[in-house]
C-alpha cells in the first residue's frame, strides 16, 4: 500500500481546514467574511470542525494510517456507530473491489467508513472531494474529484476515475458515494434521499471487474438544512459543517450487504441499469432495520386463522409403510435412483402411506408458518387425485411428495368445483377450455431433514417426466405456489411485483380472478425510497430478498423453478385457510419449455417419445 510519513510539524499543524478567507473568491463574500469571520464560522460550526480536526492532528501518530485518523476524528466527537460482526465479516479482504453508499449526513459517513474498511482493507481508497487532501494524515488515501461540476472540472475528474479504474483494476479497494452529493429533498420521490446516482461507477466496476459491496445509512440532515436546500444548494454545502457537529455524542447505524460479484453485475446492459440497480440494492437494505408492517388480509368467508393448531398424528410405522408398498402393482414405481423409489398412486390404493404423507405435510408446512392447523393435512381432493411420492428405499421413510390431478378427468366428472385450485381461484370458461391435456400440481413438500439435501426436489420432478412419459397426451402443467409468511412483507411484495410484471402472461391473467386478491404490490413497479425495481432476473430478485431475510433465504425454490420451465404466474391468492399464504397460479406450457430442461426431467428417451408423439399428431391434423 502507498503510504505517507507525517512529520510532527505536519501532524499537529495550526492552520485552518475550513478557511473561508482561502474559499471564498466572490468580491462581496470575500467583504464579508473579512468583516464577519468569527460569527459566520461561529454560525456554520465551522471554527468547531476546525478544533475537531486539529486535535486529532496533535494526537495522530507518526506512522499512522488513514484509519487512526478517521478513529481520532470520531474519538473527539463523541461519535460511535452501530454495526454487527456479520456484516464486517461480509467485507472482501482481497480482490478488486468498489464499495457504494447512500450518502445522508455528508460527512459522517465517510469517516465512519474509513475507520471500518481500512481495518479490513488497508488497500482503499476514497473517491472524495479534492479539498480533502488538504488533510495530509488521508492525503495518499484520496482519489480527488471535483464534486461541483464546473467546466473545469471534467478533465480532472476524469483522471480521478481512471486511477480509480486502474486501482481496483490492479487488485485494490475503493470507496465512492455515487450520488456525488448529500441526501436532500426529492420533491418528484416526495422523499429525502440521494440524487441520481452518477454512471461513473458501474463505468469503474466495468472496466475493473470488481466485487460491489452496498452500505445504507440510515437517517437524515435536520429539517431546516433540507427546507434552506430548497432556497440554494449552496445553503446545503455552507451548513454541512453544522449537520456534522449535530451528530457528536450520537451512534450511527449501518447495514452491509453481501458482496456482489462480477458475473452478475454484468448481466446488466447499460451503465446507467447497473447504477440504477446498485442503488436500489443498497436503499433495499433499509428493510434489515425497519420493522414490516402487517398486512392483514380478510378473506370473504370461512376465516378460521384464530383456530388453534392440533397436535400431528404419530408417524406411521415403517414397516406398515413397507408392507403397502409390496401391494401396489409394479406400474405404480416410475423410476429410482440410488437409495430413492418415485411411486404414483390412488390414496384409496396406500391408506397408510396417504396418512403419512398428510402427516408429513402439515409438518413440513409448519415448518414455515404454513398448515391447515389440523393433525394431518388430508382433504377431500385426496380422495381423487394421485399421490406421487419419493420413498427412501434404506430408512424406509416418505422424503416428499406431489398431488397430481388430471383435470379433463376431473372437470368431467365433478365441474370445476373438483379442482383444488377452483377454491383460490374462480375461472372463466375460456380458462377451463384450454386445460384438456393439463395436470394439477400441489401439496407439494420435501420433508425438513431432507431439505438441505440436493437432489430431492429433482427426483420429484423426474418422477413426474416419467408420469408424462407414460402419459404423453398431457401438455399442460398448473397449480398454485406458496409464498408463506415466513417472509418479510417487503419479500413477498417483491416478489409478487416481479412476476407479476416480468413472469405473466397478460392474456391469460384475464380469465382468472383470485378469491381474496393479493392487494400488495399491485403497482406497476414495486418501488422502494421512490425508485423503480431496476432488476430483470428472478436470481437479482433473490438476492435482494436475502439481504433483508433473518435466514438469509432467498425466492422460494419452486418459483425458481417454474420460471426456468418458462411458467407464467397469472393470478396471487391469499390462502386463509392455510396460514395466510400467498399462492401464485402458475401455468406451464411444455411446447415452450427449452428442451434441454425437458430432456433433464424427462430423460432423452423419454424426451424422444414425448416429442415424436406430439409430432405425429400434427402431422395428423394437418
Amino acid at each position: 500500500m502507498e503510504t505517507e510519513t507525517i512529520s510532527p510539524a505536519d501532524a499537529s499543524q495550526s492552520h485552518k481546514l475550513v478557511d473561508l478567507k482561502n474559499t471564498v473568491h466572490a468580491p462581496v463574500l470575500k467583504w464579508a467574511v473579512n468583516a464577519f469571520e468569527k460569527p459566520i464560522e461561529h454560525l456554520f460550526s465551522i471554527n468547531r470542525i476546525n478544533n475537531i480536526h486539529q486535535q486529532a492532528a496533535a494526537e495522530f501518530p507518526r506512522h499512522g494510517t488513514a484509519g487512526d485518523f478517521f478513529g481520532l476524528c470520531l474519538k473527539n466527537m463523541g461519535i460511535s456507530y452501530d454495526i454487527s460482526v456479520q456484516d464486517i465479516a461480509k467485507i472482501p479482504t482481497e480482490g478488486p473491489l468498489v464499495v457504494v453508499a447512500n450518502h445522508p449526513f455528508g460527512a459522517v459517513e465517510g469517516i465512519i467508513l474509513g475507520h471500518i474498511l481500512f481495518r479490513v482493507r488497508p488497500d482503499i481508497k476514497i473517491i472524495g472531494n479534492y479539498l480533502l487532501q488538504q488533510i495530509p494524515q488521508i492525503r495518499t488515501s484520496i482519489i480527488p474529484v471535483d464534486p461541483f461540476g464546473s467546466r473545469s472540472s471534467i478533465k480532472g475528474n476524469a483522471a480521478g476515475y481512471k486511477d480509480a479504474v486502474r486501482w481496483t483494476a490492479r487488485g485494490g479497494a475503493v470507496l465512492t458515494f455515487p450520488a456525488g452529493a448529500v441526501s436532500h429533498i426529492q420533491p418528484r420521490k416526495l422523499s429525502i434521499s440521494d440524487p441520481v446516482w452518477s454512471d461513473h461507477v458501474a463505468g469503474i466496476i466495468g472496466m475493473s471487474h470488481a466485487k460491489v459491496l452496498p452500505i445504507y445509512f440510515p437517517g437524515t440532515n435536520s429539517v431546516l438544512f433540507n427546507l434552506l436546500g430548497l432556497i440554494h444548494p449552496l445553503l446545503r454545502t455552507l451548513l454541512l459543517p453544522r449537520e456534522l457537529t449535530r451528530q457528536q455524542n450520537s451512534t450511527i447505524r449501518l447495514v452491509v450487504g453481501k458482496p456482489i460479484p462480477w458475473l452478475r453485475l454484468k448481466q446488466f446492459q447499460t451503465r446507467r441499469e447497473l447504477t440504477e440497480y446498485l442503488r436500489y440494492t443498497t436503499y433495499f437494505l433499509k428493510h434489515r432495520l425497519v420493522k414490516p408492517k402487517i398486512i392483514i388480509h380478510l378473506p370473504k368467508s370461512n376465516y378460521r386463522r384464530s383456530r388453534p393448531f392440533q397436535p400431528v398424528i404419530n408417524p406411521i410405522g415403517p414397516e406398515r409403510l413397507q408392507r403397502e408398498l409390496e401391494t401396489l402393482p409394479p406400474d405404480c414405481l416410475l423410476y429410482n435412483q440410488k437409495e430413492f423409489d418415485i411411486y404414483c398412486a390412488k390414496a384409496s390404493q396406500l391408506p397408510d402411506i396417504m396418512k403419512e404423507i398428510g402427516r408429513l405435510r402439515e409438518i413440513s408446512f409448519r415448518d414455515v408458518n404454513e398448515g391447515t392447523g389440523r393433525a394431518l393435512d388430508v382433504d377431500k381432493f385426496d380422495e381423487y387425485y394421485l399421490q406421487l411420492f419419493l420413498w427412501n428405499r434404506q430408512s424406509r421413510e416418505i422424503a416428499g411428495a406431489y398431488r397430481l390431478g388430471m383435470t379433463e378427468a376431473i372437470l368431467d366428472r365433478y365441474g370445476s368445483k373438483g379442482l383444488y385450485t377452483h377454491s383460490l381461484f374462480k375461472f372463466r370458461p375460456a380458462f377451463l377450455q384450454n386445460l384438456n391435456n393439463s395436470i394439477e400440481l400441489g401439496r407439494s413438500f420435501i420433508r425438513p431433514e431432507y431439505q438441505r439435501k440436493r437432489g430431492c426436489l429433482s427426483m420429484l420432478w423426474r418422477g413426474i417426466g416419467e408420469y408424462i412419459n407414460l402419459n404423453p397426451q398431457y401438455t399442460i402443467l398448473f397449480g398454485p405456489v406458496s409464498i408463506s409468511c415466513n417472509y418479510h412483507v417487503v419479500s413477498r411484495n417483491l416478489i409478487v411485483s416481479f412476476l407479476r410484471n416480468e413472469g405473466t402472461d397478460r392474456k391469460t391473467a384475464t380469465l382468472v380472478k383470485p378469491r381474496n386478491p393479493y392487494t400488495a404490490g399491485l403497482f406497476k413497479r414495486f418501488k422502494d425510497n421512490g425508485d423503480a425495481l431496476p432488476v430483470n432476473s428472478i436470481e437479482n430478485v433473490s438476492l435482494l430478498i436475502s439481504e433483508i431475510e433473518k435466514d438469509g433465504k432467498g425466492v422460494p425454490p419452486l418459483i425458481k423453478h417454474y420460471l426456468k420451465l418458462d411458467g407464467k404466474f397469472i393470478g396471487f391468492n391469499v390462502d386463509p385457510n392455510f396460514s395466510d399464504v400467498v399462492d401464485g397460479l402458475v401455468l406451464v406450457d411444455l411446447h415452450r419449455t427449452d428442451h434441454r430442461l425437458l430432456k433433464r426431467f424427462m430423460g432423452e428417451d423419454g424426451f424422444e417419445r414425448y416429442w415424436s408423439y406430439h409430432n405425429k399428431k400434427q402431422e395428423a391434423a394437418a
